[in-house]
């Protein structure tokens, strides 16, 4: 294992140094989910890229993706010869994971590098994180000299990533996430199947979606049935229904059948997981209210100016154990719920009092968005395409 290691990091700046000498093209590549996965800020950047006409180059090294209306030619397999040679033609390569995104590709300053992240950090993140190894230190160290720039969505959001992550403010872009572009369609353009496929005529839609834990534990875990089946009681009662979705991490370390196990016991749930639904914005749109807890998808769904309950019964541990960078009393969004009646009585409160549930959410909006607007995948073209130019 460690020789793998130590042979994958040599060829990474094997591949820099060719990197650095090579002629470089108007070539555009992405990468997302260590090359096996096709979502997120990446994807939709991607197609837009493809939309402007431009060179664009989608890296994978699982199962090839198989997008209507792009073209085959335009996913590369990473690991190969001729992924290699797109590489290191590239002018610009946009992840938003991390540098293995591109395989063990290791770009020189020559391409322009950009971390487009994957969540605006309501948990702290890379050097800000509490209880970090040694070799976790290098590890963050490592992948953040990978990326020459980091797009955040907000001028609090640059400082929070240049104080954890080192990196100088000016490489701290503050343009906006590209999958947020995804929010501003009308909840009439998104169709989710399996709900539809229930044929009820449900008062509200909730999406229930917290972040991992560190220490393995689930939301869905830590609460025991009896509770659980309180909870459905309420949404049957109200005709709520409850879309259960698990973090990315706890679906790659199949680590989310409790919350699979769960919605199996009520009419009024349902599983929608990382598998079917890789990205989030749709349920997100088709949605009344969100139920999270320290998960990036909070201040996301700001933007669609809806209710937020933010289910932290566990506020003091995990700030403890990861951290947080603002606790709920310093920087308030939505309602608090501490358990499973304060969490039934934050929803009740959220469809008796709509606008004041929204209302409430103005300041941390402006907050964590410096732009409320949309087109973010537009600005971020516009500014990369001016910089390779010399106009910025």
């Amino acid at each position: 294992m460690i020789i793998k290691k130590v042979i994958s990091k040599l060829f990474g700046l094997f591949f820099c140094a060719l990197d650095y000498v090579w002629k470089k093209q108007d070539i555009n590549i992405f990468g997302a989910g260590r090359g096996s996965r096709y979502f997120d800020n990446s994807k939709t950047l991607f197609e837009y890229y493809i939309s402007q006409g431009d060179r664009a180059y989608w890296f994978y090294t699982g199962k090839k993706p198989d997008v209507v209306g792009i073209s085959p030619d335009a996913f590369v397999q990473a690991n190969s010869l001729y992924g290699m040679l797109i590489a290191l033609r590239a002018k610009k390569a946009f992840a938003c994971y991390g540098s293995l995104d591109f395989w063990l590709y290791r770009f020189s300053r020559k391409t322009v590098s950009v971390q487009l992240w994957h969540g605006i950090p309501i948990k702290k993140v890379f050097f800000g994180e509490k209880n970090l190894t040694q070799r976790k230190k290098l590890q963050y160290l490592f992948e953040i000299s990978a990326f020459q720039y980091f797009i955040v969505s907000s001028k609090l959001e640059q400082y929070i990533i240049s104080a954890q992550t080192g990196m100088h403010l000016d490489r701290v872009k503050v343009l906006g996430y590209p999958r947020n572009d995804n929010l501003f369609k009308s909840a009439n353009e998104v169709i989710i199947p399996e709900v539809v496929a229930l044929n009820s005529n449900f008062k509200k839609v909730v999406l229930f979606a917290p972040t991992f834990r560190n220490n393995d534990y689930s939301v869905f875990s830590s609460f025991n049935d009896d509770e659980w089946n309180v909870f459905f009681d309420f949404l049957k009662t109200e005709n709520f229904l409850c879309i259960f979705r698990a973090h990315a991490v706890e679906f790659l370390q199949n680590n989310d059948d409790n919350a699979k196990r769960l919605s199996k016991y009520s009419s009024n749930v349902i599983f929608l997981g990382q598998d079917k639904y890789q990205d989030a914005q749709d349920l997100m749109v088709y949605s009344d209210i969100l139920i999270s807890d320290y998960s990036g998808m909070i201040p996301d769904y700001l933007l669609l100016d809806k209710p937020i309950i933010r289910f932290i019964f566990d506020e003091q541990q995990y700030d403890n154990e990861r951290g947080v960078n603002f606790l709920q009393k310093n920087l308030p969004i939505g309602s608090a719920a501490y358990n499973m009646p304060t969490l039934i009585e934050a929803l009740r409160q959220c469809v008796e009092s709509t606008e004041e549930s929204v209302a409430v959410n103005a300041f941390a909006k402006k907050m964590y968005h410096d732009n409320l607007c949309g087109k973010y995948s537009e600005k971020i073209y516009n500014y990369f395409n001016s910089l390779s130019q010399g106009k910025v």
